[in-house]
């Protein structure tokens, strides 16, 4: 993958997590809002959790666009590992209860391999879009 072409796929992704950062964070004041007037604790810690992300997801994009580095990538790669994760589970949901215990085998090794293929992309884009400086 080119230089520039890695970077612009970085920013569009990094673009997206700040664009689901700020709607989480509208979502997460709306439900903050009516669980603290309905009372309910369990509500108000699940929307602390979805703020947690949501400002994740909004340092991330600040990354991405202000301070391109490593740890972006780092991030970037993460946040894939993360979806690819979430999918593997939503496609092995449906055998876990028929099936016995493949399915908790299987996600298992998903996370080692999603794992391993973070380190390896994350070092490899970090490689090469920020060559070390030999001179």
């Amino acid at each position: 993958m080119r230089h520039s072409v890695a970077k612009i796929v970085m920013r569009v992704l990094g673009t997206l997590g700040g664009v689901l950062g700020v709607v989480g964070l509208c979502i997460t004041a709306f439900v903050l809002y009516h669980s603290a007037t309905e009372r309910n604790a369990g509500l108000v810690v699940a929307a602390l959790i979805a703020l947690a992300f949501s400002a994740c997801f909004l340092y991330v994009s600040y990354l991405v666009w202000f301070k391109f580095s490593p740890l972006a990538v780092k991030h970037i790669c993460g946040g894939i590992g993360f979806c690819v994760l979430a999918l593997v589970s939503k496609l092995i949901e449906p055998a876990r209860h028929s099936h016995g215990a493949w399915p908790i085998y299987a996600y298992l090794g998903s996370l080692i391999v999603v794992y391993f293929a973070y380190r390896v992309a994350s070092d490899r884009l970090s490689r090469s879009l920020f060559p070390e400086n030999t001179a």
